[in-house]
């Protein structure tokens, strides 16, 4: 759909023209895949696992990716859906984890050289001459995409540090704006500079995309010792003004006196069949 928003010129008949085309690419594409993640990959998978080594089975994974995604680029769909329905294609079989690992290796090397050409594209003095601009766009796409995440989640009725864990966790922005930037660059949507700048908004937030995992940790422990002071193991009531060294210890001698309660239960249980027992078997003569 990208054209469709680049193009200037483009009247109803075309219009119609281009989303007619459009389906039927759609319509191809999405038959072929689906032939062959029934008709086709699942046998085949099964007799490369049986006759085939892993280079082969790697070699052959790799090429099967860049066929569907041609695919898509000679369809007029992209290149890069067809990436992404190729992957999807070998996650519907039985196979599916046993080729993640087997190209585990491959898809490090992938990566690297994704974020590499990534940085090579960006330029450190653009960036550092609109610095301002690039925080500012940065921090506005942060909290928006915080708020509508944690505001959605907050409907399903989940805890509210729990959406708002989630909703920080969610705020990155996903590689998959590099392909949009690109594409929409190529087609003439927006200029060179807006283009640099949204790569540099981009790649900051991927850049801090680790570390939110870190941040959002002390509301996971938070909400799960939440959780266990909720539990039938921790409905003892617990003074606030008590150490970590003091609740262990009651949680302990808690559990001791549990354990004692059950195995006292056990002992009663047995000495009741015993007297069961001997009231129900005959009495001996004398």
């Amino acid at each position: 759909l990208v054209p469709v928003f680049g193009s200037k010129e483009m009247n109803s008949n075309a219009l119609v023209s281009f989303f007619w085309n459009l389906s039927l690419s759609l319509g191809l594409f999405f038959l072929v895949c689906l032939l062959l993640s029934r008709l086709l990959m699942p046998p085949l998978l099964n007799w490369m696992q049986r006759r085939c080594s892993l280079e082969v089975h790697r070699l052959f994974s790799v090429a099967f990716c860049f066929s569907i995604a041609s695919l898509g680029g000679v369809l007029g769909i992209s290149e890069e859906l067809g990436a992404f329905a190729a992957g999807a294609i070998i996650g519907a079989t039985v196979h599916a984890e046993k080729t993640l690992k087997n190209i585990n290796q491959l898809e490090t090397v992938f990566v690297a050289l994704f974020l590499s050409s990534i940085g090579i594209i960006m330029s450190p003095g653009f960036l550092a001459q609109h610095a301002f601009f690039l925080g500012g766009t940065f921090f506005t796409c942060m909290l928006i995409k915080f708020v509508v995440f944690s505001f959605v989640i907050s409907l399903f009725r989940v805890p509210f540090t729990t959406s708002l864990a989630i909703g920080f966790s969610l705020t990155p922005i996903s590689e998959f704006a590099f392909v949009i930037l690109s594409t929409s660059f190529k087609m003439k949507m927006i200029k060179r500079q807006w283009y640099m700048l949204f790569l540099g908004v981009t790649g900051l937030s991927m850049f801090i995309s680790p570390f939110t995992g870190q941040i959002i940790k002390p509301l996971g422990v938070r909400e799960n010792q939440a959780h266990r002071s909720l539990s039938p193991a921790g409905c003892r009531q617990r003074s606030p003004c008590s150490s970590g060294e003091d609740t262990d210890r009651s949680e302990t001698e808690f559990n001791i006196e549990m354990m004692e309660k059950g195995a006292r239960k056990q002992r009663g249980d047995t000495s009741s069949i015993v007297l069961r027992k001997q009231s129900e078997s005959p009495a001996l003569p004398k």
